[in-house]
């Protein structure tokens, strides 16, 4: 395999800075003002209660829902499975291939990514949709964008928790997209502190299972890469990856040194493939190596990844490889055998709580 040649790589981050042209806008300011005083200190979601209890097994009429995706189309689709049926609904459902999906705090919208404007452009661009698969547009600097954040206060996304129920955010609040930690303070009020700081795109943000170690991507440093922190931002974030193509969504593998995530560097996702990154972050000098079937601890043992904590902070989704594909399980707190959620012949990636 050819790497391709190194380019400029911008528009994955594009729109966020462009969220700036708010201010041609007088009556759109205002609109602002007011909707960034009403969340300071007061985050869209409360922080869950991990203490509350929650079935071991599922049962036909849950109704909790999970976004993933998927090739079994033979392309790269956007899908929603209810855990009681284990029906999935193709949410994107056209020849482009769409990963990579967040849900805003509410759970009514989703952003991801899509390479629906490769021909174009020659990379992979954001696109927004309501949660049912609807009004799919690419977020650009419009005024539809700007007025769908201003009206919805969708302003937080992408929350994941750990198992005590603290988690991270995602939040456009400054108009710039930043990593929230999530905590409770004693009085019990949820607590959100900015963690990633910085001018740029920071975004995907991964929590080991423990809550100690966070994974997230940055353009900080010109385009997208892995960063690592601690998540009590007791040192300061480490560069992962450097590459002139794009690495974004890293999620940790369960032995809680290796990660996983999408690069840019070789192949891309066009078609349905398959194109994943492993990294050993507990080895400055390790440079990431093509994953070809699934992932292995030092002995051999097989390796869950991207562990995602419902928001009670007990059951859990994650992927894992059966030794042909990647699928999606469902594990429940009372150590009931995990329920293989997706089981077909194509690779199911990257799980989220609705």
């Amino acid at each position: 395999m050819t790497p391709r040649p190194p380019r400029r790589r911008t528009s994955l981050a594009m729109w966020v800075p462009a969220l700036l042209a708010v201010a041609l806008f007088a009556l759109i300011i205002v609109l602002v003002i007011s909707r960034l005083s009403s969340l300071t200190g007061a985050p869209a979601v409360a922080l869950p209660d991990a203490t509350a209890p929650a079935s071991g097994v599922l049962q036909p009429d849950d109704e909790r829902r999970i976004g993933f995706m998927s090739n079994r189309d033979g392309n790269w689709e956007l899908y929603e499975l209810t855990l009681g049926t284990r029906a999935a609904v193709n949410l994107t459902n056209n020849p482009a291939d769409d990963g990579f999906a967040s849900y805003s705090a509410d759970g009514g919208a989703i952003t991801f990514i899509s390479n629906r404007d490769r021909a174009a452009e020659g990379e992979l661009t954001p696109y927004m949709m309501d949660a049912d698969g609807g009004n799919q547009r690419r977020v650009a600097n419009d005024l539809q964008t700007i007025m769908s954040l201003l009206t919805t206060g969708r302003f937080n996304w992408d929350y994941g928790y750990d198992s005590s129920g603290a988690g991270v955010l995602v939040s456009l609040r400054d108009l710039n997209l930043e990593v929230y930690r999530l905590t409770r303070a004693g009085d019990g009020a949820s607590v959100e502190t900015n963690l990633s700081r910085s001018g740029g795109v920071d975004w995907f943000p991964a929590l080991d299972p423990t809550g100690r170690q966070l994974l997230f991507s940055s353009d900080r440093d010109g385009n997208q890469d892995i960063y690592l922190m601690p998540v009590d931002a007791s040192a300061a974030p480490r560069r992962l990856t450097d590459d002139p193509a794009d690495d974004v969504h890293a999620v940790w593998l369960t032995d809680l040194r290796h990660i996983v995530y999408y690069s840019e560097r070789g192949e891309g996702i066009d078609g349905g493939r398959t194109v994943l990154y492993q990294l050993d972050t507990a080895d400055p000098a390790a440079q990431p190596v093509p994953l070809q079937g699934g992932p292995v601890s030092d002995d051999g043992v097989p390796l869950r990844a991207d562990v995602q904590f419902a928001p009670d902070g007990s059951a859990q989704v994650y992927m894992a490889h059966d030794g042909h594909d990647w699928e999606i399980y469902y594990a429940g707190p009372a150590g009931d055998a995990p329920v293989n959620l997706t089981d077909n012949d194509a690779d199911d990636l990257f799980p989220a709580w609705r």
